[in-house]
């Protein structure tokens, strides 16, 4: 029973996070958002104005507080940023190792702290940690074929 509830308390922040946002509007992403809260979980959504990001906190089953930030695009108003973080490192973590494990982004390592996928996709993610908390964030970038190229040689 227990194991259910650890894997359950897992999938919880899941649903919220992860390239699932990427291309969304601002005003689609906070009614997706809002939806999430209403049915129930722990969680709260804000809109930060000085950065102009979209804020939500979430606490899973067992306890642990999780901060969403989603960043959007000055011209197209394009959801381009995602980042997850929690002072829980095994579950940032795990979050991570679920989006790496997607085939069709064929990720690959660039550094202890860097992945990037496949040129198509467009995608960039960073691992972070700050004091005791511990952070990922999901970049969606404009790169040529050259600098991509470059990246991945190194």
């Amino acid at each position: 029973m227990m194991r259910y509830l650890l894997l359950l308390s897992f999938l919880i922040p899941i649903t919220v996070c992860s390239q699932n946002k990427m291309g969304k509007s601002r005003q689609e992403l906070t009614d997706e958002l809002l939806q999430f809260v209403k049915n129930g979980q722990s969680s709260k959504v804000e809109f930060d104005k000085k950065n102009d990001r979209l804020v939500m906190t979430s606490r899973d089953s067992s306890g642990q507080n999780f901060r969403y930030e989603y960043g959007f695009d000055d011209k197209t108003g394009a959801c381009i940023i995602e980042m997850t973080s929690s002072s829980c490192e095994t579950c940032v973590r795990n979050l991570l190792n679920g989006l790496l494990a997607v085939p069709s982004y064929q990720w690959k390592k660039l550094n202890e702290s860097q992945y990037v996928s496949r040129f198509e996709d467009y995608l960039l993610i960073e691992w972070q940690q700050t004091g005791n908390e511990f952070s990922f964030t999901l970049i969606k970038t404009a790169w040529t074929r050259e600098l991509y190229n470059m990246m991945k040689e190194n």
